[in-house]
């Protein structure tokens, strides 16, 4: 009778385990340190349940976080290498495909061991832990659920990694390279897609880069989504099963590769010559974003743009000529280096000449079903307002002057204004009845211009409901309120929840934000007070800078005999100093270009502090090329408070005693 085969090869993986057993054994002595031992030191402790009330543990992932990341997206990496480092030596892969044994079989025994080799790992600990869970009580570290977890996810992350490193190796002959791309392959994603993103912003006027780049862009690499995914715990089931299809796939398709890559492929950069020239521009175009990045972004100037393109793409084209031929003799070679300038260049003009129309695209009013109009500079905008959980504009009157400040917006935008710093910006966003959304943002050096549009807007109860969650609050979901003063941290007062007081000074709140006018809200004045209203099971809280105009919330703080405690008064005031500056200038805020100063203005009379101290407006200021510095000398407080008066809020006083 003939004897049967058998497709296990026993030698084969007792050569492997000698060569890479090693590499496991670390692993697990690394993670045996940072879990069993470091909970059981926690347990030794005399201390132990005062460590336990200070430093609480929601998952298994939180002992030594940097460390157990390293291991998941290291230990893979580095065991795949050593795993199919006979691919990348000649001798080694001749002698390997010169065994009795097909391609199939010798990938199966790689690939297996290595993911066995990490499942016994993960297994060992995790039975350590249970181990130690039926000695101890560790219900304040862990419970068995957690284990499962910590298990399931740490093999879930470290599949994946393995695969990858496994595919880049197919398409590599040289290890260092297959370490360097596998990194550069898992974060490819989410850098191509930021790149694409800051190019297109300094490209495409209205392009919304922010708005796009926090669209959960985090989610397209497993390195920048292991955060949310392990510590949070917020991945979903789709998460799940998009890392589990991605494994089987990445091991599919380097089995394939594996099938058809040629012996004499190792010592190659690139194993497959067809993917040479792919190589070479798709790395010359990612430099290439990279040089418009930063030499756009730095300077702001469209020619410096054009310069980062050009520099970018030579030094790009220069370093992946190197790398594919091992050499840095390559600077004879620049013909296909002409090609891709010559078809980069016909893209850029193709997306400056705007031939879809997205610049000058503005939504029919009859498509529109609601829109947001978001401005960066408003105070109301930076306190936490998210646009998915508050209706938008819906009024017609309304959306149609957004749209008109929409055009207005597209007529005055310059391509070659890059210049951010010293511009507001202004957001955009349709939601449209066919369920899609338009979304525009714009860098607008001048606002003064749009006011006239802004103020209803701005006025309409749509507007407000939508910037100031304060009027949207459950107060059964308030944790605690925080009112404090700038100037003085000590000068806090915290409202628990139980506390009857917190039902009026909401409503009080509420009413202010609902008085509050056009000028209010775009040129806001500083009272040097926030009410930080903090929500129960929740890390973000509502803050409502307050406003000198703010009526109720001021005779609320009287009521409650708390107005002294919290505001910045005439007594706590020794003097004012005003002085005029450049808007630029480096001065501004230097104490001694106020004191001893013969263009600078003392201001000792109460009345006048007053009436100083209820103008500031510093989002204005802003706006102006000349502005008036004001240095308040604060009794107890060894340096000057310095803020920016705008020449329109200037009180008849300070202009009388400048004449």
């Amino acid at each position: 009778m003939q004897s049967k085969t058998s497709w296990f090869k026993k030698e084969l993986v007792k050569q492997d385990f000698r060569q890479v057993g090693w590499i496991s054994l670390v692993y697990t002595v690394i993670l045996f340190i940072v879990m069993p031992l470091n909970i059981a030191m926690y347990l030794s402790q005399d201390n132990m349940y005062t460590y336990i009330t200070d430093n609480t543990y929601n998952n298994l992932f939180e002992f030594a976080p940097p460390i157990q990341l390293l291991t998941i997206f290291v230990a893979p990496v580095i065991l795949a290498i050593a795993l199919f480092r006979y691919m990348q030596v000649n001798h080694s892969a001749d002698y390997m495909h010169s065994l009795p044994m097909k391609r199939q079989t010798i990938f199966y025994h790689k690939f297996g061991l290595g993911m066995f080799l990490l499942v016994a790992t993960d297994l060992f600990i995790s039975l350590v832990l249970v181990v130690i869970s039926f000695t101890f009580d560790v219900s304040h570290f862990y419970t068995f659920s957690d284990i499962g977890i910590w298990f399931s996810l740490r093999l879930l992350l470290q599949s994946l990694v393995f695969s990858i490193t496994v595919f880049v190796g197919m398409l590599t002959g040289l290890s260092t390279i297959q370490g360097i791309f596998t990194y550069i392959f898992m974060f490819f994603p989410v850098g191509i897609t930021m790149l694409i993103m800051f190019n297109l912003d300094q490209i495409l006027i209205g392009f919304p880069t922010n708005y796009l780049l926090e669209d959960q862009i985090y989610r397209y690499s497993p390195i920048t989504y292991s955060w949310e995914l392990l510590y949070e715990m917020n991945g979903t089931i789709v998460d799940i099963m998009s890392y589990i299809l991605f494994t089987l796939f990445f091991t599919g398709i380097s089995l394939w590769l594996y099938t058809k890559r040629r012996t004499e492929a190792a010592s190659q950069t690139v194993a497959f010559a067809p993917l040479r020239p792919i190589f070479k521009y798709s790395f010359t175009f990612c430099m290439t974003l990279v040089g418009g990045s930063y030499f756009g972004g730095l300077q702001n100037q469209y020619g410096w743009l054009i310069f980062g393109y050009v520099f970018g793409s030579i030094i790009g084209y220069v370093i992946a000529q190197m790398i594919l031929k091992k050499t840095w003799r390559v600077f004879s070679d620049w013909k296909s280096y002409f090609y891709y300038v010559l078809a980069c260049s016909i893209l850029f003009v193709l997306i400056s000449l705007d031939i879809t129309g997205y610049e000058s695209r503005v939504p029919n009013l009859d498509d529109i079903e609601q829109v947001y109009l978001m401005e960066q500079e408003t105070v109301n905008w930076q306190e936490g307002a998210n646009d998915e959980q508050y209706e938008g504009i819906k009024s017609q009157s309304l959306i149609n002057e957004v749209r008109d400040i929409h055009q207005k917006l597209i007529a005055s935008s310059e391509r070659s204004n890059l210049d951010r710093y010293y511009s507001n910006t202004i957001e955009l966003k349709y939601d449209l009845k066919s369920g899609r959304q338009v979304v525009r943002k714009y860098n607008v050096p001048d606002t003064v211009s749009l006011d006239e549009q802004l103020k209803p807007i701005y006025e309409s109860k749509a507007y407000k409901k939508m910037n100031y969650p304060i009027l949207s609050i459950d107060q059964s979901k308030i944790k605690e309120i925080e009112i404090f003063q700038h100037i003085n941290s000590f000068e806090t007062v915290y409202i628990g929840s139980n506390d009857k007081r917190i039902e009026s000074l909401i409503q009080a709140l509420q009413q202010d934000v609902i008085n509050r006018t056009f000028d209010d809200i775009r040129y806001p004045t500083n009272s040097f007070v926030d009410v930080m209203v903090h929500l129960k099971n929740n890390d973000t809280a509502i803050n409502i800078r307050v406003q000198p105009t703010d009526a109720f919330f001021m005779n609320w703080l009287k009521n409650e005999g708390l107005y002294d405690e919290v505001m910045v008064t005439t007594d706590q005031v020794d003097a004012i100093y005003l002085k005029e500056f450049n808007r630029n200038s480096h001065d501004l805020y230097n104490d001694k270009s106020y004191l001893n100063n013969k263009d600078a203005i003392k201001i000792t009379n109460d009345k006048e502090i007053s009436e100083l101290l209820h103008s500031i407006s510093q989002r204005g200021a802003y706006e102006q090329e000349r502005v008036y510095g004001i240095a308040i000398d604060i009794k107890g407080v060894n340096h000057m408070i310095v803020e920016l008066l705008e020449p329109t809020k200037l009180p008849d006083f300070v202009s009388k005693k400048m004449d």
